[in-house]
């Protein structure tokens, strides 16, 4: 896997957003460790022009990178009050703030939320939704979780794994 492999790129209006999976499996080369979410997100300010919004979306990113999880998704919380056009993106970062804290549920409830209040966002929450049933399988041998991936995501793209798992 090459070092961008993992970034997926979405084009809104004129801008053109890029995602970056963080990952507790970064060590294994799946996705970035806080160290490089950290260095990357330095390197990508200092190039920025910034309006309050994205000053404030960029603090809410710092904290998230920083691993102060509660306190990014009280940011989050109040970036979504105050910037309502992007419920959905605040919601899929809170939601991945509660992945990080081991509160599978609540991330996918998040991440349900976010994809409902931006439908760009799809394509993204499939992979987290995923990402979060799968974790509870393997730390908790849960295997409704497995089944609600499919009642969440019935097209997602983790269809086919997940009928394996539910194989076995």
């Amino acid at each position: 896997m090459g070092l961008f492999d993992f970034f997926k790129i979405r084009a809104k209006g004129e801008n053109v957003e890029v995602f970056g999976f963080a990952s507790k499996e970064a060590e294994a080369g799946k996705g970035l460790d806080q160290a490089q979410i950290q260095q990357y997100q330095a390197a990508f300010l200092q190039v920025l022009e910034t309006s309050d919004e994205d000053r404030a979306f960029n603090f809410a990113a710092q904290l998230m990178a920083k691993g102060a999880y509660q306190n990014c998704i009280q940011a989050y919380q109040q970036l979504c009050e105050r910037y309502p056009d992007q419920r959905g993106t605040c919601e899929g970062q809170i939601g991945a703030a509660y992945f990080f804290l081991g509160e599978y549920e609540q991330a996918i409830h998040y991440y349900l939320e976010a994809r409902e209040h931006d439908a760009s966002n799809a394509d993204m929450m499939d992979d987290n939704i995923w990402e979060a049933c799968e974790t509870i399988y393997n730390e908790h041998g849960n295997r409704r979780a497995i089944e609600q991936y499919a009642v969440y995501c019935p097209d997602g793209k983790y269809l086919k794994k997940a009928a394996a798992i539910l194989r076995k």
